[in-house]
């Protein structure tokens, strides 16, 4: 199972458009960094973010 990436300790404390701004930051494409964005602000329970 792949494990995202975390670009900041508390993602709940962002709004999405700075997650995914944070995302592109670190080295992702706009597409995978708008996916690893909701993930991170609303995260399905079976992922693990570390």
């Amino acid at each position: 199972m792949a494990e995202m990436i975390r670009v900041v300790k508390d993602p709940e404390n962002y709004m999405l458009e700075e997650l995914i701004e944070l995302y592109i930051a670190a080295g992702l494409d706009e597409e995978n960094a708008k996916i690893y964005a909701k993930m991170a602000k609303y995260p399905p329970p079976n992922v693990k973010i570390e």
